[in-house]
């Protein structure tokens, strides 16, 4: 009888010792994980559209802090309008229906999609 509670003790006292090991082996592998967690880069990708009309602003405002272009759209419109007489010889000051506008001056608009990597502080 006392023979096979030593044998039960031995038993559990070598496997708790081998259960132990595996513990602490399991507790090493989180914490090098944790750590290598902390090494990666943090950074996040802001996105901004901009659009440029009719030669009013630069792209190089953006560009010299950093962003780049993803893309862009250009496409044709009117800067400026002009008055001018519907027909012949109506005063455009006292008759409603004489001034028409018309397109005086074409340009273009440029729609630009920016991106710039930003590093995340604090990690």
């Amino acid at each position: 009888m006392s023979s096979s509670k030593y044998l039960i003790g031995s038993i559990l006292v070598i496997s708790s010792l081998v259960s132990g090991c595996d513990i602490l082996e399991k507790a090493k592998q989180k914490t090098e994980s944790i750590l290598k967690i902390n090494e990666i880069p943090q950074s996040l990708t802001k996105t901004k559209s901009v659009t440029i009309t009719c030669e009013r602003g630069k792209i190089e405002d953006y560009t010299s802090k950093g962003w780049k272009i993803k893309s862009s759209e250009q496409k044709e419109m009117t800067c400026s309008w002009k008055a001018k007489k519907s027909k012949p010889g109506c005063n455009m000051n006292t008759d409603k229906g004489c001034r028409i506008y018309v397109p005086d001056k074409k340009g273009s608009q440029i729609n630009y999609i920016l991106e710039k990597k930003v590093s995340i502080e604090g990690n």
